[in-house]
Order: C-alpha cells, then sequence, then structure tokens
C-alpha cells in the first residue's frame, strides 16, 4: 500500500521536473529589443522602352470675299505619319518613318509630299556603337544640306556615365530628295561627314562637311556648326552656323558665310523669361545657279550675289 502511495508522487516530482527545464530553455532564447525591419526587395528592372508613333490630322477652311462680291473658300486638309524605334546602346533593329501629306480643294494648288524620314537599318556592337541606315534620312545638324536618300554609318561611343560624354562621327552618300514632292533632284549627289560631343540630352556640339555635286560640277562644298549649350537658372543657347568653302557653282559665286543664328533663353524669375535671337547670312539659289552655268545661260548679278 505505501509503494502504490509513492508511485504517483515519483510520476508528479518528474513532470515537474520536466515543465521547469522547458520554461527555463525558452528564457534562455534571447528576445529582439530592435524594431523588426523586413528583409529588403529588389527593385523590378525598368521596363524597357517600346516603339513609338503618332497619326495627325488638320483640317483647314478659309472663306474670302472680294471686292466684286464673288466669293472663294479653300480647304486643307493636312496628315501626318511618324514612327521610331527606341534609340538604345546595344545591338538591334533601326527603323524611322516621317511622312507628311497636304492636299487643297482648290484646283490651282498642288498636292504636297514630304518623306523626311523613311529608312531602316541596324545597330551591332557589343553596346551598339556602330549603327548603319538606309532609306530617306533628314540629318538637322547639317543644315540646309540635311535630307539624303542613300546610306548613312555611324560610330558612337557609350557614355561612361548617365551624364558622361558621347562622342559620335559618322559618313553619308546618297542623292537628293525633292522637298515638297516624291523624287529626286536631277543629276544630284553629296556625301560627307560630320563629328559630335554630346552631354546627356541638353548639350550638343556637331560640325560636318557637305559636298554637292550637280552633274559633275561642284555645287556647294561647306562646312555646318551646331551648339547646343544649357546653362544655370533655365538658360539656353543654340547656335547654327553654314560656311561655304567654295562658291557656289564652283566658284561662280563668292564664297563665305552663308547663314548665322542664335537664339538664347533665359529665366528672370519664376514668372519672367526673356528670349533674343540674332541672325546673318545671304539668301543664294546654288541648284539653279549651277544648273544655268551647266546650260551656258546668262548670269545675272542677283544671281551670284544672292539676298543679302
Amino acid at each position: 500500500m505505501r509503494h502504490h502511495m509513492t508511485r504517483p508522487r515519483s510520476l508528479l516530482l518528474a513532470a515537474a521536473c520536466v515543465l521547469a527545464a522547458t520554461t527555463s530553455a525558452r528564457a534562455q532564447v534571447p528576445t529582439p529589443t530592435g524594431p523588426v525591419t523586413a528583409p529588403a526587395s529588389t527593385p523590378a528592372p525598368a521596363p524597357r522602352p517600346r516603339p513609338d508613333g503618332r497619326v495627325s490630322l488638320m483640317l483647314n477652311t478659309a472663306r474670302r470675299t472680294y471686292d466684286d462680291g464673288e466669293s472663294r473658300q479653300d480647304t486643307e486638309l493636312a496628315t501626318g505619319l511618324t514612327y521610331r524605334t527606341p534609340d538604345l546602346d546595344e545591338a538591334g533593329f533601326d527603323a524611322g518613318v516621317d511622312l507628311r501629306y497636304s492636299r487643297y480643294t482648290s484646283l490651282d494648288r498642288p498636292d504636297r509630299v514630304s518623306l523626311y524620314d523613311g529608312y531602316a537599318g541596324v545597330r551591332f556592337g557589343e553596346q551598339g556603337q556602330f549603327r548603319v541606315r538606309a532609306g530617306h534620312m533628314w540629318l538637322p545638324d547639317l543644315g540646309t544640306a540635311g535630307a539624303l536618300a542613300g546610306g548613312l554609318f555611324e560610330y558612337r561611343q557609350a557614355p561612361a556615365t548617365t551624364g558622361g560624354v558621347r562622342f559620335s562621327a559618322g559618313a553619308f552618300s546618297g542623292a537628293e530628295p525633292l522637298v515638297y514632292d516624291t523624287g529626286y533632284a536631277s543629276s544630284v549627289r553629296k556625301y560627307g561627314g560630320y563629328a559630335g560631343l554630346q552631354r546627356g540630352f541638353m548639350q550638343r556640339h556637331v560640325v560636318g562637311y557637305t559636298r554637292v555635286q550637280q552633274a559633275g560640277m561642284t555645287e556647294r562644298s561647306l562646312l555646318t556648326f551646331t551648339n547646343y549649350i544649357p546653362g544655370p537658372s533655365g538658360f539656353f543657347l543654340y547656335q547654327a552656323a553654314e560656311v561655304d568653302l567654295t562658291g557656289p557653282a564652283d566658284g561662280t559665286a563668292p564664297g563665305g558665310l552663308s547663314y548665322f543664328v542664335a537664339n538664347v533663353r533665359a529665366s528672370a524669375g519664376s514668372h519672367v523669361e526673356l528670349n533674343g535671337s540674332y541672325n546673318r547670312g545671304r539668301s543664294l539659289d546654288a541648284r539653279r545657279l549651277t544648273d544655268d552655268v551647266l546650260n551656258g545661260r546668262p548670269l545675272t548679278p542677283q544671281a551670284i550675289e544672292g539676298l543679302q
């Protein structure tokens, strides 16, 4: 009988020891005293740029009433189509379209078609440093000689940082497309090259050379300079110049400065912006002058000197 009374006490004592050991073990687990922070999450990659395009439509109507009571209404319909692949520093496909078309209801005004860009090409190299394009291209940094229907090869240095300096150089050759119609200037070929420095998206400096040949005669041989210069407090300067190294039509007209234009903008406060422009140059039809020389037509002083 005494034996049976002792066994429950032994079981009770063993259970108490196990409970005490478990409580002691739990007390030894360190409890965090500082704030609990969530594990750092990896930022999502930026979305890949996609090609962009736009279709525009403009309708303009004007009604005129003359002194004799006769009236006339003219309606112009203008459309535009643009499409471009993103300009990336990697190998890939390159394409662009910039097409304008306008039509008038009156019979005495012809339809206008302008194909500024219509090219396809590729970028190749480890970071897409080399670019080849073929088709219609408008090279804005080459001034009045920027319209090209042909081929372009360009090298672009990949900048080390986002705001770093990028060097680029290119060479081109081809025909000259008409500006307000489809087709090409008769017997006209052009070739040349350019080099530029660019920092970020706002600062760029480009110098280019273009030689235009018409039926074996040098129509123009010119240098172009283009500068985009940003500054503090909203200051920005755009400057462009064109210099004929030799006179148009194989020196028939004098060479020298063809035009110089500068536009400056600056902020004088949060609500005041100042703009100024300066231009100097001459207006000379080198295409017609060269054609007159080739065909032996008499030349007038105005055709040789132009408007200054």
